[in-house]
């Protein structure tokens, strides 16, 4: 194991550097969700973006974290540039970082509100009662996790930072020069492995489960007839599960090889801390991708100027007139996998997925009192 002492003062101000500069840039995106989605009372009524907020508020509290970095280790310790913190300090960072993993944790709920929404049509009142587990359960893993380690002491300087190790780096169970530890567990490295292990692990499979369970059921619904729905659950899981993989891929190897091969590979462990930083870029293009516009969705110019998201159980369909007043529909070609929205096309492949049986005959009619203009909500 690479001690802090091994690195050069170059290499240790790059490590602090790119995690500073990429959670500096990583919050100017989460604002941008956080504002986008408080200012519209459209995405505040809508699922999919509260599921978001939670993930961006989470997002600014670990980019405050690392941007911390190496002043939160004790004064003194050798091996680390810019350090005047104390043991209280480094262990409140070592915490926040296990807490950092709520993050994730939001963005992988995503997969399950994806297979419940599919599964029960996106008729949000069939599967609107996950959403409290969501939020609940985003906090369970990190911090049960967090409070254990707070228990044994596992916060303790490491490479950079303050995170998950006993103190002097190295020592325990598997030092080899048989350093006992001053503080910490001695079995640290075995923990590690299971803790980070077991996190990363679910983050990584959970999504691809859900996704291609998601995948096969709509395939087998298409059957022979095509597999329009099938292509775009499979593109937009893809562009999802990119987002998500290119945050943590890069982590997951480097502690691979760290642990497995008992190698330090540098230009590895920068490129973690920098993907791992940056994750509230791919996140926020991810939800920006994936999310509806108000437009698409069928009002009467009478209620112009209101910002009501609609009905639950219709949000997702085009909405059969309410006056006789005339009424336009903005046209879209995306439909997502997370947030629905309203398709123009009475006979598209969504639009028949969505339907059940018997309402055939009847959406086709209604849907055929639109004109095909496009209207402007206003009042956002």
């Amino acid at each position: 194991m690479v001690k802090p002492t091994d690195l050069s003062e170059t290499q240790q101000m790059i490590l602090v550097t790119a995690s500073r500069v990429g959670a500096a840039v990583s919050s100017i995106f989460a604002l941008s969700m956080i504002w986008c989605i408080t200012r519209s009372a459209y995405f505040r009524n809508r699922m999919y973006h509260r599921i978001m907020l939670g993930c961006a508020i989470n997002i600014m509290i670990l980019n405050a974290n690392r941007m911390w970095g190496s002043a939160a280790v004790p004064e003194g310790t050798p091996g680390f540039i810019g350090a005047r913190g104390t043991t209280e300090t480094c262990t409140a960072q070592g915490f926040l970082s296990t807490l950092g993993f709520v993050v994730p944790s939001y963005y992988v709920a995503l997969s399950v509100l994806c297979f419940l929404a599919v599964r029960n049509k996106f008729k949000v009142e069939k599967y609107q009662w996950i959403e409290k587990y969501i939020h609940v359960g985003a906090y369970v893993l990190p911090l049960s996790t967090g409070c254990y380690l707070l228990s044994v002491e596992g916060y303790n300087p490491s490479i950079s930072e303050c995170y998950l190790g006993s103190y002097p780096v190295g020592c325990g169970d598997e030092s080899p020069d048989g350093i006992e530890c001053e503080r910490g567990p001695s079995n640290m490295a075995q923990l590690i492995r299971i803790f980070v292990g077991t996190m990363l692990g679910s983050i990584l499979l959970i999504p691809l489960c859900l996704l291609g369970v998601t995948f096969v059921r709509v395939r087998v619904f298409e059957g022979r007839s095509g597999h329009a729905i099938a292509s775009s659950v499979a593109q937009q899981s893809c562009i999802y599960l990119l987002a998500l993989y290119w945050s943590y891929i890069f982590r997951f190897i480097f502690t691979a090889v760290a642990f497995k091969a008992d190698s330090y590979v540098f230009s590895l462990h920068v490129l973690s801390k920098t993907m791992d930083a940056l994750q509230g870029v791919w996140i926020s293009m991810a939800y920006y991708y994936f999310r509806s516009d108000p437009t698409d969705i069928a009002v009467s110019p009478s209620k112009k100027g209101r910002s009501e998201a609609s009905s639950d159980a219709t949000e997702f369909l085009p909405t059969p007139p309410v006056s006789s007043q005339p009424l336009t529909l903005k046209k879209t070609t995306h439909f997502s996998i997370f947030d629905g929205g309203a398709d123009s096309d009475p006979d598209s492949p969504w639009a028949q997925y969505l339907l059940d049986e018997g309402e055939d005959e009847e959406y086709k009619q209604d849907c055929g009192e639109y004109d095909d203009g496009a209207y402007d909500m206003e009042g956002q």
